[in-house]
């Protein structure tokens, strides 16, 4: 039986007989908490991705203080599509990265992919990045092919290890990759 704070000499401490509170998935990841809503910007290629971002969407609409923001919700409009990829990741506290075995379309006059892109930004502007990433052996991915006005596959996949090299060292992945199909 615990003590009642008036039969004791000094009174009790109420917090010290509490279990430790556990952190919240927003303190893990260091989230102001002030936030009504949390905007999370999905980023991969999308050809071979379509259906693991298909997944993850679904799964972090069941989130309620998550907004998720992605190509899919894109509409025609006077923006470039790389300036509003760009502007969303700018907006979103949250960057999620999806990376296979594609390095994805370099628009012109650009050096990097469109998702390398927007990783950039990510990084830049010090936002939560979460990476996930197949093994480049995986048969469920295609690689890229040579496609004119594009560099060729062997350079594509030369930046997307690269990319997947500096994003394995410096941010959240998981250690195992895609473990399982969609």
């Amino acid at each position: 039986i615990l003590p009642v704070a008036n039969e004791c000499r000094r009174p009790v401490d109420q917090k010290s007989l509490a279990f430790p509170r556990q952190r919240t998935i927003f303190e893990k990841l260091n989230l102001r908490p002030a936030v009504s809503f949390y905007k999370v910007y999905i980023s991969s290629t999308y050809r071979d991705l379509a259906p693991y971002r298909r997944v993850v969407m679904e799964s972090l609409h069941k989130v309620p203080n998550f907004k998720v923001v992605g190509m899919e919700y894109y509409t025609a409009e006077a923006t470039q599509p790389l300036d509003r990829c760009l502007q969303d990741v700018s907006e979103c506290q949250i960057y999620i990265l999806i990376l296979a075995n594609r390095y994805g379309w370099v628009i012109d006059g650009h050096q990097y992919s469109v998702t390398h892109l927007e990783y950039l930004r990510a990084k830049q502007e010090n936002k939560v990045i979460l990476v996930f990433k197949a093994d480049n052996r995986d048969g469920r991915f295609p690689a890229d092919e040579d496609t004119d006005g594009q560099p060729t596959a062997l350079e594509k996949a030369a930046s997307l290890t690269a990319l997947k090299t500096e994003v394995g060292n410096a941010k959240l992945s998981h250690p195992e990759g895609f473990t399982s199909e969609y």
